[in-house]
């Protein structure tokens, strides 16, 4: 076993609008970050698959691990229960935009799974699976109308929506400024829309309004994929970091 220390400076990359608790996937990108730190302070030489498996068992799932990792739209999924992660890469369509309105209230994310039904209809389940295959589908062509349906939850937002105040109308307002669909953002309080690139701007728009007519100055962010993925970047030393010592 080896102890490491040393001295850690951080900045904070995400954009303003990106918050604690708000469905945007900081804490799996915070995650991350400890992991690749610690990879490269004890030279472990980690593979992106075992980063991925070492940040999903800290964060629970793989949903933003996996992304924050190999960057992009990715799927994960577990072989069998118990069993271990296979990450694929995902095909996003150049014509779409994806934009997530963000509140200044935080979700508890805690309370929002404690609002999950512990058991659902067959129907629904049905429904959800074709679902899914509908949001990979559309995103990879930009068909609207799997989109539409694709981004129509029924899983989690049934049981979470009452928690977000002004949800249904900021909702409609994306779609009716020409969004394909608009959803929860994780456990929210941010809401996703996916939009024809043409569009986004007012879609954007339109969501800002809808929640400040509900009392809630919004901010909105047009997402940008980053097909990279997670990197460590080293930075020159100053006389504000310590070297690094590591201890055997």
């Amino acid at each position: 076993m080896r102890t490491c220390w040393c001295a850690v400076s951080a900045r904070r990359a995400l954009p303003p609008a990106f918050r604690r608790r708000r469905g945007d996937g900081s804490s799996a990108a915070a995650i991350v970050a400890g992991v690749l730190l610690a990879d490269a302070a004890l030279e472990l030489n980690l593979t992106r698959q075992q980063v991925v498996e070492i940040a999903t068992a800290i964060e629970g799932h793989p949903d933003n691990v996996a992304p924050a990792v190999y960057g992009g739209a990715v799927l994960s999924v577990r072989t069998s229960t118990g069993g271990g992660l296979v990450s694929t890469s995902l095909n996003v369509a150049a014509d779409i935009e994806l934009l997530i309105a963000v509140p200044p209230f935080p979700s508890d994310t805690k309370a929002a799974r404690a609002l999950l039904p512990k058991m659902l209809p067959h129907a629904d389940a049905v429904l959800a699976a074709s679902r899914a295959a509908a949001l990979v589908q559309g995103l990879a062509t930009g068909d609207g109308a799997l989109l539409s349906a694709a981004l129509d939850d029924v899983l989690h937002v049934p049981f979470r929506r009452a928690r977000i105040p002004g949800y249904d109308a900021v909702v409609a307002a994306a779609q009716n400024a020409g969004a394909f669909g608009a959803t929860l953002s994780g456990a929210g309080s941010a809401i996703l829309a996916i939009a024809p690139g043409q569009q986004s701007a007012a879609v954007g728009a339109a969501m800002i309004a809808a929640w400040r007519d509900n009392g809630v100055e919004a901010e909105v962010i047009t997402c940008t994929s980053n097909v990279a993925g997670a990197s460590v970047i080293a930075a020159p030393r100053t006389t504000h970091h310590a070297p690094l010592t590591t201890h055997q």
